[in-house]
């Protein structure tokens, strides 16, 4: 991947790819290899990956039942350290007992489809909160099949990365009934939204709402890495009392329109690093993990 290339993909499994052999490759980590699978699976990023289906799931807030909402908190806690093993099998289990709405044990997904988005929202908030089996690709391969119950049953994939993040851009489509889908609902409900796919099976990308979310996941997936062909450093005059108290509670409170502040304490501080300066002060989203705050905070 090109510089140029990670700026313009609207594919998000191909920036965390790229991280992560970045990662392997820094830290010396050969593959390892899972038989079940037949692929190998690097194990590296476990809490930034965590971070970015948190942060999926919260772009589709107003689509989460209450237990997956609690599961994406509890997760979010989990990836920091914050939360037991404990708190997070027992998110788990709500979802899995909230999934029962949706799909009754020994039911089939298709005989009773759910246009609200509630189905595939509440599936990205279950592969948040599992564990990583990090036995293998830090995405998974491009088909996602239903699966029996329970309704969490897809540990056997990737332990729910790429999963939660191909359901969330699922639970947007179907809930703003996006013309991208409705040409061909099965095909879509169970698969990725895979751009190249989607041409292929000769429906519309371009100015739909799943792909302009797919391209937001990409943006949150920049957030939370930065620029891997320029590496950053922080220098230690730059921080000062006013700079990590400043980044912790904007990290804590997700008061991420406190950026610009942070970056004039920077600048105050010394900093003179442009691309620190202008992640904080460009428009845009911005969620926890970062990489300017997790840069400052010595978080990853």
């Amino acid at each position: 991947m090109t510089e140029a290339e990670w700026f313009a993909s609207d594919w998000p499994d191909n920036l965390i790819e790229h991280v992560c052999s970045l990662r392997r490759s820094a830290l010396g980590m050969t593959d390892s290899w899972d038989e079940d699978r037949f692929d190998y699976r690097p194990r590296v990023y476990v809490r930034k990956r965590r971070l970015f289906l948190a942060a999926c799931c919260r772009r589709i807030w107003r689509l989460l039942p209450p237990a997956a909402k609690h599961a994406i908190e509890v997760a979010e806690r989990y990836a920091d350290g914050h939360a037991s093993e404990a708190e997070r099998e027992a998110a788990v289990a709500l979802v899995e007992a909230a999934g029962k709405t949706y799909w009754p044990e020994g039911g089939e997904p298709d005989a009773a489809p759910d246009r609200s988005g509630g189905w595939h929202a509440l599936r990205a908030a279950g592969g948040a909160i599992l564990p990583f089996k990090d036995t293998g690709y830090c995405s998974t391969t491009l088909w996602i099949g239903p699966g029996d119950p329970p309704f969490l049953d897809h540990d056997s994939y990737d332990g729910g990365f790429s999963f939660a993040a191909c359901y969330a851009v699922n639970a947007v489509a179907v809930a703003e009934s996006d013309p991208g889908i409705d040409k061909d609902t099965f095909f879509l409900r169970w698969r990725f939204l895979h751009p190249s796919i989607v041409v292929e099976e000769g429906l519309t990308v371009a100015g739909t709402r799943w792909h302009a979310e797919l391209m937001t996941q990409c943006n949150l997936i920049r957030d939370l890495f930065g620029n891997p062909f320029r590496p950053v450093s922080v220098h230690p005059a730059w921080l000062t009392s006013t700079v990590t108290s400043l980044a912790q509670g904007i990290y804590d409170e997700r008061t991420f329109d406190c950026l610009p502040i942070l970056a004039d304490a920077l600048e105050d501080a010394g900093c003179d690093n442009a691309d620190i300066l202008n992640h904080c002060r460009q428009p845009g989203e911005h969620v926890r993990g970062c990489w300017v705050l997790d840069l400052l905070l010595a978080k990853e």
